[in-house]
């Protein structure tokens, strides 16, 4: 048969200032106090076991809380990468296209000076054999220039006319022809295309 155990009153039974305790018997039920082993509460060793239990399941909490950390921080920062990455991806598709857009812009502005340099260049020498088709050939820069070669053209037309009046001009035109190399039918032949050729320079453009 068991002790009974002695629990204190929390009631103010006092006789001379002090808690007289109740004696419980053991048999009789009381489930709101606990039954308490005498033996386990002197066992020290039980003791040591619980701390080290507790401590156990206090670095596990810790642990725990450690990698949930690691992981939110880890993912936070995968996020974050992830937005600099879009970002910078958008920045360079924004930069190619307005690299794009200012490449055709520009090749439209260059078609648009060359037709227009064209067209004043076909106006200025209409006759010209080369007037319709692209040939690398330099063109006049500038008025001086221009009015230069327009010199030399005239001059070449003047000498070209005399030599043929200086032709036409002498009494015997058969031996004439015969002497003067300069005067065969060849070199007659070949003289509007000479003044046409010198008169009218070809163009650089189609």
């Amino acid at each position: 048969m068991t002790s009974p155990s002695v629990i204190e009153s929390s009631s103010s039974n006092q006789r001379n200032g002090q808690r007289q305790p109740i004696v419980v018997p053991a048999d009789s039920p009381n489930p709101s106090s606990p039954q308490i082993d005498s033996n386990e509460v002197a066992n020290p060793s039980k003791w040591k076991e619980y701390n080290v239990y507790m401590q156990q399941l206090e670095n596990n909490f810790a642990k725990n809380c450690a990698k949930a950390t690691m992981k939110e921080i880890d993912i936070d920062r995968d996020r974050k990468l992830r937005l600099v990455e879009m970002k910078r991806q958008r920045r360079i598709q924004q930069t190619e296209q307005s690299f794009e857009a200012q490449e055709a812009e520009l090749l439209q502005e260059f078609e648009a000076a060359n037709a227009r340099l064209k067209i004043a260049w076909e106006a200025l020498y209409p006759s010209a054999p080369g007037a319709r088709k692209r040939q690398r050939k330099r063109y006049p820069r500038s008025l001086k220039e221009l009015t230069a070669r327009l010199a030399i053209t005239r001059r070449d037309e003047d000498e070209i006319k005399q030599n043929l009046e200086e032709l036409y001009e002498s009494p015997d035109d058969t031996p004439e022809l015969q002497k003067t190399p300069s005067a065969s039918p060849n070199l007659l032949r070949s003289t509007p295309q000479s003044l046409t050729r010198k008169s009218t320079p070809s163009s650089p453009f189609q």
